[in-house]
């Protein structure tokens, strides 16, 4: 399968990414978000996009069919202002398109192209997934470790 990457407006693509949105919620996050509907913030999405704070980057089979995505928000440190960063919102891979590579090809794209207006880039993955040597390749090294606590 051929699948080629693109940088894409999310606003663009609402009604074609959502159900992937579903598939990525029901996999599982930090969060349990299985027990809320899917309620996707889309006038936030309309507002960083307004703003030029948000990048998405789509991995596509040859007839078009998204299989795939990468986001991130664009700001500043919060103390540094002069130091931009790229925070990832997201990352999903459609299972049709996992073990072939495309996710190391589609996040290597994201990650080139967004690296060019920022300082840093941030990615996140779920705990307990074989993405640690994928990142590393990508050159990433290991930094904070996040702890949730849901009410």
């Amino acid at each position: 399968m051929k699948i080629r990457f693109h940088k894409e407006n999310i606003m663009d693509i609402q009604a074609e990414i959502e159900p992937l949105f579903v598939m990525h919620r029901d996999e599982g996050t930090a969060f349990d978000l299985t027990k809320y509907p899917p309620d996707t913030d889309w006038k936030m999405y309309k507002k960083l996009c307004d703003l030029g704070l948000y990048r998405l980057y789509t991995a596509r089979t040859p007839k078009g069919t998204l299989v795939g995505y990468v986001g991130f928000t664009i700001n500043t440190f919060m103390r540094g202002a002069s130091y931009t960063i790229a925070m990832n919102d997201m990352t999903f891979l459609h299972k049709i398109a996992r073990g072939k590579g495309v996710g190391y090809k589609m996040i290597a794209f994201a990650v080139e192209d967004v690296e060019q207006e920022v300082d840093c880039v941030s990615l996140s993955m779920k705990m307990g997934t074989p993405h640690e040597l994928m990142i590393k390749r990508l050159g990433f090294r290991s930094g904070d470790m996040v702890y949730y606590k849901e009410m």
